[in-house]
């Protein structure tokens, strides 16, 4: 049985920490946002300014449980030494476990070589390039390669599909209040006074929510494949329509270009981001262009809080 697009069911909440790209501006800082989901305290991104935004947010970076760094370059990566080190303050104990994309692992390394610190817990470094690549509850975490000039992953969050049960059915088998629901609500078979019941009897597969995050890249499939079906996604949007060549050139998008993937890949929300500081009014003209081929897109602007 397919799953059935998710209803008003809660899910996850995405702070948007920074919407600048490599320089930074006085209204837009670099690169960074942070899920939370099911307890989990996912930082993507973290640019030079990302210790500010925590400090501004009600989010305490000790939530930090796992990052995710799409890629290289230095907007999207300079601010983890400082949030390392504010972690060892903290006086965090658990593992960090930090995911880039192929090769990465060697400049993360020397980032976190060239300071002075002494960390009291133990942070690792993976290399990841396609597919899932960590698990936390009912939340598993893909990635997929996108095409930047340098390696670059972008990110899908998967919550489990769950049956949601009918209420009737199970007052009809008399299953109210039994510890056999659970099992049902799992997608298990169960016997119950001698009688076999399938969860499709008493209830209908609902597809979790999703998240995406599609960082720097040029258009193409892995980009509409991570942000297929997104109940919510952050995209990149460097360029406006004016400056699609450069964007091409430097591995982006312009904000009509993301406003195509998130239409053509079926996205409820699409939420622009990182944008290039050769424009002062970039969140209103990046998002009336969006709106051109998409109705449901919003620039975003450093502080913003979306959930879905």
């Amino acid at each position: 049985m397919n799953p059935e697009r998710r209803g008003e069911q809660a899910g996850g909440t995405l702070s948007v920490f920074g919407t600048g790209s490599q320089i930074p501006t006085l209204r837009r800082g670099h690169p960074g946002a942070f899920l939370q989901w099911h307890g989990l305290g996912l930082l993507i991104d973290p640019g030079e300014t990302t210790q500010m935004r925590f400090a501004r947010s009600e989010i305490p970076p000790s939530r930090t449980d796992v990052v995710f760094i799409s890629h290289l370059h230095g907007d999207h990566c300079l601010g983890l030494p400082g949030v390392l080190q504010t972690l060892t303050w903290h006086e965090r104990i658990e593992p960090l476990p930090i995911f880039c994309p192929p090769g990465g692992a060697e400049y993360l390394e020397r980032l976190m070589a060239g300071i002075i610190w002494h960390p009291g817990y133990e942070y690792s470094i993976h290399e990841v390039e396609s597919g899932p690549f960590y698990e936390a509850g009912p939340l598993t975490l893909c990635a997929a390669p996108l095409d930047h000039d340098v390696p670059c992953i972008g990110l899908q969050v998967i919550e489990r599909d769950r049956w949601q049960l009918d209420p009737q059915s199970i007052d009809e088998l008399d299953l109210k209040d039994n510890p056999l629901l659970s099992r049902l609500v799992a997608g298990e078979s169960v016997t119950h006074r001698g009688q076999l019941i399938e969860p499709e009897q008493v209830g209908s597969l609902r597809r979790g929510p999703r998240f995406a995050y599609v960082a720097d890249t040029r258009a193409c499939d892995p980009a509409l494949e991570l942000a297929a079906d997104a109940d919510l996604l952050l995209i990149e949007s460097t360029y406006l329509d004016e400056h699609e060549t450069q964007a091409a050139d430097h591995g982006h998008l312009t904000a009509r270009q993301a406003a195509l993937i998130a239409r053509d890949a079926g996205v409820t929300r699409a939420v622009l981001t990182h944008f290039s500081n050769r424009y002062p009014d970039a969140p209103v003209r990046a998002q009336a262009q969006g709106r051109e081929v998409f109705a449901h897109v919003i620039a975003a602007r450093d502080g913003d809080v979306f959930r879905f």
